[in-house]
């Protein structure tokens, strides 16, 4: 995501180097941290392969619902095998938080005389979050308004279809205390805006335990101090004991960037394989010892962290990451997260009725409606990427020089 002035560019380069510039949301400093950007944008593909699969009734029973499935059958090999990976949204949003605690922390590490300014960050964060929140909202609203939403019997589909009214309309807007009632994905997203509103508390603690560490504590105490945050996060559902602790993890990478830089420079060349390695099997082992335990936290907690790192220091990682797919999926990823479970509800209750018979997997219309999902989902995330989301950046832009 160099800047480079050359008009023989393509699109995807000309992207990333916008993207670079104006320093959107989630989007790498750096070309060195394009794989970042990939990493993102493969996270958000899981989600929405994810909700996709869950319009499947048998998978919604055991992946949503975590009922249990017969061994040898195909759902039991979608759900309880390593094949879950693919689809595994939950750790998936673990990585966003993870990857949001290093991205946003990191420009706040750099000697002070190169620290960018907390009066401009605000109004530049608001905007590049609230922006495409509120249009996304929009959207999901208009969508529904259009598109019945009868029960239909299966749990996750159902669960989507919760009435849009002014005062969902308003949480969902307000982002800060929304269960994403209009926009299911915003529950996270609450928690995204939560750690922008912290991210000085955040710096304070991830700096101050990088220098304590370096001058008085044995290296690795700070990390075992987070590693209790997790633990205690495994003990409630409330989101602010739960996730807000993951985002500091990404921080404290985020201080310690040289040093891991080093020590991954001294470590055998098997490490890294084995880190993504662990990082993968992090990701499966909560449908092992059960989604909802307190080991499922840790598992996931862990495997961000693995991935993130591999993604950084690993360089086959790195080069695929960086490829023009993986690139692009990162360009889009923040509009792709905002709208597609619209979408790909919408695409089930409107092809539904049509092939009304039943498969294996359950109505035949699923065999239509899913790859239909997938496809304007990702279609709609470009286009919301070029009609909002860059416009709200160069408005982000705007306020960071207004309030310089």
């Amino acid at each position: 995501m160099q800047m480079v002035t050359t008009t023989s560019r393509g699109p995807q380069e000309r992207e990333q180097s916008l993207r670079a510039r104006e320093g959107t949301p989630g989007a790498p400093p750096s070309s060195r941290l394009a794989s970042l950007d990939g990493l993102r944008g493969v996270a958000s593909l899981v989600v929405l392969v994810c909700h996709t699969l869950l319009t499947v009734p048998r998978l919604a029973e055991t992946g949503f619902q975590f009922g249990s499935a017969t061994p040898g059958s195909w759902e039991w090999w979608l759900v309880a095998t390593p094949l879950h990976v693919l689809w595994e949204g939950t750790g998936a949003v673990y990585l966003f938080f993870v990857l949001s605690g290093f991205v946003l922390t990191l420009p706040f590490t750099k000697p002070a005389d190169r620290l960018p300014s907390w009066r401009s960050y605000y109004p530049k964060r608001l905007a590049r979050l609230y922006l495409p929140v509120w249009a996304a909202v929009a959207f999901a609203a208009a969508l529904w308004a259009v598109v019945p939403r009868p029960k239909t019997g299966s749990g996750w589909i159902d669960a989507m279809g919760a009435g849009v009214t002014p005062e969902r309309i308003l949480g969902d807007a307000t982002l800060l205390f929304t269960d994403g009632l209009v926009v299911p994905p915003l529950w996270s997203l609450r928690w995204e805006m939560w750690f922008s509103l912290l991210l000085p508390a955040y710096v304070l603690v991830a700096v101050a335990l990088h220098r304590a560490a370096r001058v008085h504590w044995m290296p690795w105490a700070q990390w075992a101090a987070a590693a209790a945050l997790i633990g205690v996060g495994t003990t409630t559902v409330n989101g602010f004991v739960r996730d807000l602790p993951l985002f500091l993890l990404g921080a404290l990478l985020a201080a310690h960037r040289e040093e891991l830089a080093a020590t991954v420079t001294r470590l055998p060349s098997w490490t890294m394989p084995a880190l993504a390695a662990l990082g993968v099997v992090g990701l499966w082992l909560p449908w092992v010892v059960g989604s909802g335990s307190p080991a499922a936290h840790i598992s996931l907690s862990a495997a961000a962290v693995a991935l993130v790192v591999v993604a950084l220091h690993w360089r086959p990682a790195v080069r695929a990451l960086s490829g023009r797919a993986a690139a692009w999926l990162g360009t889009v990823s923040f509009s792709l997260y905002l709208t597609h479970e619209p979408i790909v509800v919408a695409a089930y209750h409107l092809i539904g009725p049509l092939l009304p018979a039943r498969t294996p997997i359950g109505p035949a219309a699923l065999w239509v409606s899913m790859p239909v999902g997938l496809v304007l989902s990702l279609a709609v995330a470009a286009a919301f990427h070029w009609m909002v989301e860059r416009p709200s950046h160069r408005v982000a832009q705007w306020l960071g020089r207004r309030f310089a």
